[in-house]
């Protein structure tokens, strides 16, 4: 995920050119949101804690660092081409 925020902009020759930094997202106000295809019975909500992190640019974009490990969300699957068949799913 990621957004432009523009009171997380700076000038990088400022601050000796720095570009970028990684901080951890409980220190930034990230919008709710949840995944509504999940499988596992929960509401598909996903909780930012610290181990999650953002990568901030000089030019306000904000990029979400999830670690999402365990998710299981539901696939419409088709055998048909099996066993060449090639899936992607996109995160509702």
């Amino acid at each position: 995920m990621n957004k432009i925020s523009h009171r997380l902009k700076w000038t990088s020759n400022d601050f000796n050119n720095l570009t970028e930094i990684v901080m951890q997202a409980n220190q930034l106000w990230i919008p709710d949101f949840n995944i509504i295809n999940i499988a596992d019975g929960s509401a598909g909500f996903i909780s930012i804690s610290s181990y999650n992190h953002v990568i901030v640019n000089n030019e306000g974009l904000v990029f979400m660092i999830f670690g999402l490990s365990g998710l299981k969300t539901k696939c419409a699957l088709s055998a048909y081409y099996y066993p060449y068949d090639r899936y992607a799913y996109n995160l509702d």
